[in-house]
């Protein structure tokens, strides 16, 4: 971490719409949750860091007092289910972060010419997840709950997240670690975010079988995959410049440079 934080946040504008549909046995509901996140630079850079060639420009990028993160970020859900059985869910995330809006990168004094973004700008990429204003669409799948004799099957198939335990701190440390990609990047801008905002969703067939009380048989197989989010460099929360899909290339000198445009996703 480059730096002490003092971090601030607040999730309390969170507004639920029953959406009338004329049939008691559909039921229609829309959720709304706003997060504000401000964090602030509490601590000044470390020189060893700030002068690096390849660690320089996320400790660069904000002096102490600094505004790191000035957050706002929506996420929206959407649920259709026909007699609790059956249905489809949609749900999409935005942001804005104003703590970014100033998008050059900044390197270390004689380290200009190893710039790890394009003209010490940075990429389409990291302003679209870091400043926005942007957003994406997260779960978007169909459901159905199915008796057999006295167990129940539920199946699930489109774009949805599962994980198989929770952890408080860090997905690390979580039995679940590697069963789902996570996004660190929005979990280290906005404080307090749940689970089901930080573990991305795949293309997917899910099922589970309760058989009693007490025992459950799942399984999932993926039709899809994406790699874990990691902080890019150049940003605050970045390991080094050249990572990961926001830098236009990692510099080996001043005059060369390896381009990094085929990596991104």
């Amino acid at each position: 971490m480059a730096g002490a934080l003092a971090a601030l946040g607040a999730a309390n504008g969170a507004h639920a719409i029953e959406i009338g549909t004329g049939n008691p046995d559909l039921t229609a509901r829309w959720d709304n949750t706003v997060r504000y996140n401000v964090s602030v630079r509490t601590d000044g850079k470390d020189p060893k860091i700030a002068n690096a060639p390849n660690s320089d420009e996320s400790d660069n990028k904000f002096d102490r007092g600094d505004v790191v993160n000035n957050r706002i970020h929506l996420l929206s859900e959407f649920d259709l289910v026909y007699k609790s059985r059956m249905g489809f869910r949609v749900s999409a995330a935005a942001w804005y972060d104003q703590g970014y809006h100033d998008d050059s990168v900044k390197t270390a004094p004689g380290l200009e010419a190893r710039g790890s973004y394009d003209n010490n700008r940075y990429s389409s990429f990291t302003k679209r997840f870091y400043r926005g204003p942007s957003g994406e669409f997260l779960d978007a799948f169909v459901f159905g709950n199915f008796d057999i004799g006295s167990s129940t099957l539920r199946l699930k198939a489109g774009k949805h997240s599962i994980f198989w335990g929770d952890v408080a701190f860090n997905a690390n440390h979580s039995v679940a670690y590697s069963q789902m990609p996570n996004d660190s990047r929005k979990s280290l801008a906005s404080p307090g975010v749940e689970a089901k905002e930080t573990v991305l969703p795949l293309n997917q067939l899910s099922a589970q079988l309760q058989i009693t009380d007490t025992l459950a048989v799942a399984g999932q197989y993926f039709l899809d995959w994406q790699p874990n989010r990691l902080p890019e460099g150049g940003t605050y929360y970045g390991a080094a410049d050249f990572l990961f899909y926001g830098p236009d290339k990692f510099s080996l000198s001043p005059t060369l440079s390896v381009r990094r445009a085929a990596l991104r996703a």
